[in-house]
């Protein structure tokens, strides 16, 4: 298996996996990919003490701290990681290779016929014929092959219907808007979405859940020493919602938290009981 000397950037699949990670877990990520990536069999060794120099870490404690998201992406063989993303872009890579050098190989006996084929020209320029070498030709082939492709395939796009491709970018997924973030440990902010609420409203029927999480925001903002890490934010608030619901009337039912919360909502007539209020707020007998 020869090194990686490019590979393409899956835009979409880094968007999605770095999500809900840091700057700094998405810059070990990457410093990580491009270590196994320059290694000829695209893994790196499972060494503690150089992993996060190989990561560009400032040290090996914050590594470790930060490192569960980022080694969840690699698969660990025989005491090596290798990227779970790289893996199948080889893959994939080696059999365009292979197919576009037996369609080549093919079409040069077509065309010269077998035996010029394999007589090439002796005033021809060779290399000398060396690993390093194959692999740089390989790889210089599947470029130029890529490279062709990715032109032909614009100036293929160029003469669509322009109406489908504005359909095709309405269609793509809006960022979710969250309901509220918690600030964490490291500076940044977890984000809640909307169907993470909806399913503690379900769990906590007898909880202000809404309340709940900006009481939580406050609670952090007024502790930064306390504030929770990336893997940790989840059980707190968990935690929170816990203790609140165990503190909560018992109440029955698939909507208990509207009943609470309707329990709650107490007008003015049953504040008054029926009397009218004076003008500086008091109630006549």
């Amino acid at each position: 298996m020869n090194k990686f000397w490019w590979f393409p950037f899956p835009v979409e699949w880094w968007l999605v996996t770095t999500r809900f990670m840091t700057a700094e877990q998405a810059g070990f990520l990457i410093n990580l990919m491009a270590e196994c990536g320059n290694s000829p069999e695209c893994g790196i060794p499972a060494d503690p003490d150089t992993l996060w120099q190989r990561a560009r870490a400032k040290n090996r404690k914050r590594f470790e701290f930060l490192s569960k998201p980022v080694l969840e992406l690699f698969v660990l063989r025989n005491d090596f990681y290798y990227s779970r993303k790289l893996l199948e872009l080889k893959e994939d890579l080696d059999e365009k290779t292979a197919r576009r050098q037996a369609a080549g190989k093919a079409g040069a006996t077509a065309r010269w016929g077998s035996e010029s084929a394999k007589q090439p020209d002796s005033n021809a320029m060779r290399l000398p014929s060396t690993p390093h070498a194959d692999a740089i030709k390989s790889q210089c082939e599947t470029m130029a092959y890529t490279v062709t492709d990715t032109i032909r395939d614009t100036e293929h796009n160029r003469t669509e219907d322009k109406n489908t491709s504005c359909a095709a970018a309405s269609a793509a997924p809006e960022p979710v808007e969250p309901v509220i973030s918690l600030p964490l440990n490291d500076g940044t902010e977890f984000s809640v979405e909307q169907k993470m609420l909806d399913e503690w409203l379900e769990l906590y029927p007898g909880v202000d859940v809404r309340q709940a999480l900006r009481n939580m925001r406050g609670w952090l903002l007024g502790n930064p020493r306390n504030r929770k890490t990336w893997s940790g934010i989840y059980k707190f608030i968990v935690s929170w919602l816990s203790k609140d619901q165990n503190k909560a009337p018992a109440l029955s039912g698939k909507n208990g938290h509207r009943k609470l919360a309707n329990i709650a909502r107490l007008t003015e007539e049953d504040l008054s009981g029926g009397r009218t209020m004076n003008p500086d707020g008091t109630y006549r007998l």
